[in-house]
């Protein structure tokens, strides 16, 4: 019943954030169809519903990013209702616990290099493969503006932390343990971004993100490193040899820090007690 229960609620949690997108889009369209219906009326044959359809699909295109913030947001703030309706914890329930200030600095840094070594993944995976990844990444390389860079830099992050690891992995992790909810949240993590290559490194950085969550024991640590790699998209550049390395000097050190931080703080919760 415990196990039933854990993946009911991951699997609910799930929906219900895809089910806001959706509700978003189509509340949107049903607007700008009533707004512009008339357009699309040709005398003597009626309504054009391909024009129609076509129009809709550039309109929502053009405006993904307004469409995603907004849907984040509500999914974020209907979350909050929730759990104070349910009178329980939103901070508790998602792991919104303090963190050493020390652990912000490093894990900064990870999610900053993170996103360069991602690179390498190129050198490895099939011409076919990175032509569809080219296509699908085409909208995000030409985000610019400021509610593109809030979406993708900020609330995204914060919204897909919440979700995955704060919503997610905890709930499995209350009926199968750690181990287990660790693999399954970062499948269900890198099977959510879709494209083939997006997904790899997308699992790469979902296991990541849960095991300093679990190492920190606060949501705080992975929504920073994840703002730091989605934020690294609009300040990286050219990317060679040395970018590489200094890449993983950063990660190598970066994690050593982490460690040490770690064990300094459950070494004084220990003398504390």
């Amino acid at each position: 019943m415990k196990k039933i229960k854990a993946v009911l609620h991951a699997f609910l949690y799930f929906i219900f954030y895809f089910a806001v997108q959706i509700a978003v889009e189509l509340i949107t369209t049903a607007v700008y169809l009533i707004r512009n219906g008339d357009s699309f009326v040709v005398a003597g044959k009626g309504f054009d519903t391909k024009a129609a359809t076509a129009a809709v699909s550039d309109f929502l295109n053009a405006n993904i990013y307004v469409l995603s913030l907004v849907s984040e947001v509500i999914f974020l703030l209907a979350i909050f209702l929730i759990f104070k309706a349910r009178h329980k914890s939103f901070s508790f329930e998602i792991g919104l616990q303090k963190t050493n200030p020390l652990n912000i600095l490093p894990v900064a840094a990870l999610g900053f290099s993170m996103n360069i070594l991602t690179s390498l993944l190129f050198l490895i995976v099939p011409e076919k493969l990175i032509e569809s990844y080219n296509q699908s990444a085409e909208t995000v390389s030409n985000a610019t503006g400021v509610v593109a860079m809030l979406a993708i830099t900020i609330v995204g992050p914060v919204a897909e932390e919440v979700l995955f690891r704060g919503l997610i992995f905890t709930r499995l992790s209350r009926g199968f343990g750690v181990t287990a909810s660790v693999i399954v949240s970062t499948l269900i993590f890198a099977a959510a971004h879709g494209n083939i290559l997006w997904s790899i490194y997308a699992g790469v950085l979902g296991l990541m993100f849960v095991l300093i969550y679990i190492y920190t024991r606060s949501i705080i640590c992975p929504i920073i490193m994840h703002v730091a790699y989605n934020v690294a998209n609009y300040v990286v550049g050219d990317i060679d040899l040395f970018v590489l390395i200094s890449a993983f000097a950063v990660c190598a050190v970066s994690a050593a820090a982490l460690i040490v931080i770690g064990k300094n703080d459950r070494r004084n919760v220990g003398s504390d007690a």
